[in-house]
């Protein structure tokens, strides 16, 4: 062996080893003796790039090139490397070379996968994976990035199976462990606790990985342990201050431990980091709609602002459709939350009542999970299009191939919101309605569904929409199928059990004043909230502390974890008053309450469209006296039917009945007019008519 053959022989050697900086000294001396050493300056090229020192690497990888055109193990690493830096178009041209040398070598093709995972292309990816390791069945890297194509592809079970053979092949692989934690966090409860393993060894493996971090602050979060959580999106955000998924993620313990301030302060930072993501934007947004300072004016001013971030810089050019006033028309609906979501029960009916000779409905699903919901929506929908990977871009030419006349948004500013597609105007007319509260503030957006108690006259400023008045409520839901019957044992020993199942976050200082004042009135009585975020003890006792500063003993407080939804409404039979939280009120949850039988006391004093959810219902279903003026009425109201037992007992007995026969579920009469509706927007736009209001009038039969 030469001395120039030892050099080389002692670097790969110290190369193998993990001695870096020995294997490099020793490649540049080799390298000094013999400069057009093509394989040197291929291994020299792999210890600088190990070292962080890409410029140098990327220069050796292509001085091999330049020596050997046909060195492909220099082409693929090179090409590897521009991913790496984000040089796609260099990294494509590398690979595509060593593919044509090399079509069956593991390495190559694991180097095109992860080009075509950063393309975002994910079922290329799971191809060139797949392709890897059937020329090597041992390659553990392969798996697990096969294994996060699949789960972009949705194929869950089998990207489990390919992350938990990586970890068989190499126990001790990082990215293995972290991609199996994302996958589990995607799957059944059932597999909560595994993900927390998962997460817990990767951090184990990487200790100062922001990553990790972040997986297991979600982690954590789906187990309601949320001050660990905040402490590990914290430390995320620590190792890597531009993590803006960290810096959003922190808003679901920050909410559950009452930090409020803070979840404005989180925003912002996202949104700092990462101003070209709406979802960020979109959350500010929602999270005024919580905020007791908020206005009718501030929340419009909000929505107005996301609008002038994301509206097309130029008007959007739509498909000429036929303008046939009388034809059938294709109504698309576009949600991430058709399931046992307030957006599931609100649109079943009408797609269970839809006129299928005059309307085709069609759903645009983006959510990642379905239920029992979900499959009862599917078989309504005239088609169901599953739309999750779909870029707003791809989705907006979906709509528009499809030839929708009618675009409907279920989601506004909440989670599973696509109102970047409306921005784009993917459809002639578009409308909001039913999973968002009031108007998206979007130039875009035709119409708003909505009836004259949730969008009063004085609000029409601050709606950029035209309303759309319903003439009973300005939504309806189906009979629970899995709700018990109506118990009538309540408050039988003279203790009145006052309770709300709302979301926390719409329990704040306020809401809490209001209450402790109900209880302190009524003697022996007590409190039942049940909510995702109590079943975290430390949340449970702040809210607990929160009522002992009001003088309300803890003992007089039931706070319990979120419950199956039979389970939930089983729970109301042992209510016999539901109290509705302000500024943000029910909605879902106050039809459900009334379904069983239990009144629910509100505001009419609401300054928004969240707050005037239960106002509509309750007059809707013929109660309009647990409606009350402020919160003094509030008060006495409350006391004063937890001191008529008579009175309880006959809404326990008629609340049910009396909701059936009610526009609250008379999914037949508000389909009818939702398609009158539609008839209407349409017959104007082919006429050449602006959107302009629609009224109960006019949408009265006949």
């Amino acid at each position: 062996m030469t001395d120039h053959d030892q050099l080389k022989s002692d670097a790969d050697t110290a190369f193998r080893a993990g001695r870096l900086a020995d294997a490099r000294a020793l490649y540049e001396e080799a390298l000094r003796a013999r400069p057009d050493w093509v394989a040197v300056h291929n291994n020299l090229a792999m210890a600088l790039r190990a070292l962080g020192g890409t410029d140098e690497a990327e220069s050796h990888f292509r001085s091999a090139i330049d020596l050997d055109p046909d060195q492909t193990g220099a082409l693929s690493n090179l090409g590897a490397l521009l991913i790496e830096r984000g040089n796609l178009a260099d990294a494509r041209a590398a690979l595509d070379r060593a593919m044509a040398l090399a079509p069956d070598q593991a390495g190559i093709n694991y180097n095109c996968g992860l080009l075509a995972a950063a393309s975002d292309e994910p079922q290329a990816a799971a191809d060139f994976f797949e392709a890897a390791l059937a020329a090597n069945p041992g390659y553990a890297p392969a798996y697990a990035n096969l294994g996060i194509a699949y789960r972009q592809l949705d194929r869950l079970d089998e990207a489990e199976a390919a992350l938990r053979r990586a970890i068989d092949v190499d126990p001790n692989l990082f990215e293995a462990h972290l991609n199996l934690s994302t996958v589990l966090m995607s799957g059944s409860a059932a597999s909560q606790d595994e993900a927390h393993a998962s997460c817990q060894r990767a951090l184990e493996l990487k200790p100062d990985s922001p990553q990790a971090h972040y997986n297991m602050g979600n982690a954590l979060v789906r187990a309601h342990d949320y001050q660990a959580a905040l402490d590990h999106y914290e430390h995320a955000l620590t190792l890597d201050p531009e993590h803006a998924g960290a810096a959003n993620n922190r808003l679901r313990p920050l909410s559950a431990l009452g930090r409020f301030d803070d979840m404005i302060e989180t925003l912002r930072r996202a949104i700092r980091i990462d101003p070209e993501t709406p979802e960020w934007h979109s959350n500010l947004v929602l999270r005024g709609q919580y905020d007791p300072n908020a206005t009718a004016k501030s929340l419009f001013s909000a929505a107005r602002t996301w609008n002038e971030a994301f509206k097309p810089s130029e008007p959007p050019v739509l498909a000429n459709v036929p303008a046939d006033p009388d034809r059938r028309l294709r109504i698309g609906f576009v949600s991430g939350n058709f399931a046992g979501h307030p957006v599931g029960y609100f649109v079943l009916p009408v797609l269970t009542a839809h006129d299928r000779d005059q309307f085709e409905m069609m759903c645009y699903a983006s959510l990642v999970n379905g239920d029992a919901i979900t499959h009862d929506i599917m078989s309504a929908a005239d088609s169901w299009i599953p739309v999750r990977r779909d870029s707003d871009a791809d989705l907006v030419q979906r709509i528009r191939d499809d030839k929708i006349d009618i675009l409907v948004d279920l989601d506004g500013h909440s989670n599973g919101g696509r109102l970047g597609v409306f921005a784009r105007r993917a459809a002639p007319l578009q409308v909001t309605w039913a999973g968002y509260a009031g108007t998206t503030g979007i130039d875009a957006m035709d119409y708003l569904i909505t009836d004259r108690r949730e969008t009063p006259d004085a609000d029409l400023p601050y709606v950029s929409e035209q309303p759309v008045y319903m003439p009973g409520n300005y939504v309806t839901v189906a009979p629970f199928q899995d709700a018990p019957d109506v118990g009538t044992a309540r408050g039988a020993d003279g203790a009145v059990t006052f309770g709300c199942f709302n979301n926390l976050d719409k329990v704040n200082d306020g809401v809490i004043a209001v209450w402790a004042r109900i209880l302190n009135a009524v003697h022996n009585s007590r409190l039942c909230l049940i909510t995702e975020h109590l079943a975290d003890p430390a949340v449970a006792g702040r809210t607990a502390a929160a009522f002992v500063g009001h003088g309300i003993r803890g003992d007089r407080l039931d706070l319990c974890g979120k419950r199956p939804h039979v389970e939930l409404l089983a729970a109301y039979n042992q209510i016999d008053i539901a109290l509705d939280p302000f500024p943000y009120s029910g909605g879902l949850t106050t039809l459900e309450a009334l379904w069983m039988g239990t009144p629910v006391i509100t505001r009419g004093d609401g300054d928004r469209f969240a707050g005037r959810h239960s106002v509509t219902h309750l007059t809707a279903v013929g109660v309009p006296e647990l409606i009350a003026k402020d919160a003094d009425d509030y008060v006495a109201r409350a006391v004063a039917l937890a001191n008529d037992p008579d009175r309880r007992a006959r809404y326990h007995a008629t609340l049910r009945e009396q909701m059936r026969a009610s526009p609250a579920c008379d999914g037949e009469g508000f389909t009818r007019a939702l398609e009158r509706a539609c008839r209407i927007m349409w017959r104007r736009a082919c006429a050449g008519e602006p959107p302009a209001p629609i009224t109960e009038g006019d949408l009265r039969p006949g």
